[in-house]
């Protein structure tokens, strides 16, 4: 014989979550000040330059339809010193505005701009009469001491899950490129295809998840 049970969440639960929500929202709202003037307070002493640079990095997401000039000129010119390419900021900036977020990771101790990574989320999309949702990522790009670290997962990973929870019931395909074998072997593990592609005389990966 076979039992079921199903467990039933009791009206004052959700009552209560309902109202707790808006009250944490207007009591950690303000810490975000408390933590701006922390930094203002302790940005320039000497004992942060002991600690790791890894743990010195920190991000920040922005959309890529409010980067104005500087912001795109500051991202060049990490992009060209880390890939060796002929691209002109104009066709630079059309890539990132196919992209809806640029997600910078700067240097606690000076500011500076250490790594950059491109998210975009498609939904809706149609395909032989079945919806489904893309999400992508380009350009997982870090300076040499800052690269290992867990930001650029915790980065992709929130708007990976915020996909998911929008639409639970919707198919969701991943798609990044990479150019490292430390990517690639990831990749092998984690995706459902991949694809090697010719990108000047280099191998590189597409990799597809569902």
């Amino acid at each position: 014989m076979r039992y079921t049970s199903r467990m039933e969440v009791p009206d004052w639960l959700v009552y209560t979550i309902l109202v707790l929500i808006p009250l944490l929202y207007l009591v950690l709202r303000p810490l975000q000040e408390y933590y701006i003037l922390w930094n203002i307070a302790t940005g320039a002493r000497k004992d942060r330059r002991k600690i790791k640079s890894l743990q010195r990095i920190h991000a920040y997401v922005c959309g890529t339809e409010l980067l104005d000039h500087i912001s795109v000129s500051e991202l060049f010119t990490l992009a060209k010193e880390l890939v060796s390419t002929d691209v002109s900021i104009e066709s630079f900036h059309k890539v990132l505005l196919q992209y809806k977020y640029a997600a910078h990771f700067r240097d606690r101790l000076d500011g500076s701009l250490r790594g950059m990574l491109l998210i975009d989320t498609q939904m809706g999309l149609v395909k032989e009469g079945r919806r489904y949702n893309c999400f992508k990522m380009g350009l997982a790009l870090f300076k040499y001491r800052y690269r290992g670290g867990p930001l650029v997962y915790l980065v992709a990973g929130y708007h990976l899950l915020k996909s998911l929870l929008l639409h639970p019931f919707t198919p969701l395909y991943v798609i990044y490129k990479c150019f490292s074998y430390k990517s690639y072997l990831l990749s092998l593990r984690t995706s459902a295809e991949v694809r090697l592609m010719k990108f000047k005389d280099k191998c590189s990966g597409m990799c597809i998840s569902q």
